[in-house]
């Protein structure tokens, strides 16, 4: 939503008549984040001994029991659900939506969609992406997390299908649709996943 908008803006005040401002910007935006990344870092602080919330009071002893669904590293990743939850991840990961979705649907839409509404769309994209994290991994505690990756595969298999269709029937509303969806399913496969 900000690295979109940031790098054209950079590589505009880069370019020259030899280059395009690629490197210049990559150079400056990975300084940016640099920073960023080190300001979160350090803005962790971890609580003095004995710190507890007020009005907190620690559950018995006999509450406390081992986890009964637990698998140990070295058996959990021969079972096809390691298998099957790193696939998602591989997919997300891979996929890049994200860094495609603005000359996609330039060319997609071309003579509807201008860079300006390009990168509005991946802006919108980031958002769906957002809120994706909060509302799958909210539903997963409800419906289980089996029932929410296999939503993910079913319904993530016919968005993917239909969006070249949503495309060449012209229907710019449909086609960002799909993406919205499916990009809160990307969200979501990262947040969901630690539980």
């Amino acid at each position: 939503m900000i690295g979109s908008p940031l790098a054209n803006i950079l590589m505009n005040h880069f370019k020259t008549g030899a280059s395009v401002g690629v490197q210049d910007t990559f150079e400056t935006m990975g300084l940016i984040y640099f920073v960023a990344m080190l300001c979160g870092a350090f803005g962790y602080r971890l609580p003095h001994q004995g710190w507890r919330p007020a009005g907190w009071t620690p559950p018995p002893d006999d509450h406390v029991a081992a986890d009964a669904g637990s698998v140990p590293v070295d058996i959990a990743w021969r079972t096809p659900q390691f298998w099957f939850l790193w696939g998602v991840l591989c997919l997300n990961v891979t996929a890049g939506i994200l860094g495609i979705a603005s000359p996609m649907i330039q060319e997609i839409f071309r003579g509807r969609v201008t860079a300006s509404a390009a990168a509005g769309f991946i802006g919108l994209l980031s958002l769906f992406n957002i809120g994706g994290r909060i509302f799958w991994a909210s539903l997963s505690d409800r419906i289980g997390r089996k029932t929410t990756y296999m939503i993910f595969f079913a319904l993530g298999m016919l968005l993917y299908a239909s969006a070249p269709t949503a495309g060449a029937s012209g229907s710019l509303a449909l086609f960002v649709g799909i993406f919205c969806v499916i990009l809160t399913m990307y969200g979501g496969g990262f947040a969901t996943i630690p539980a």
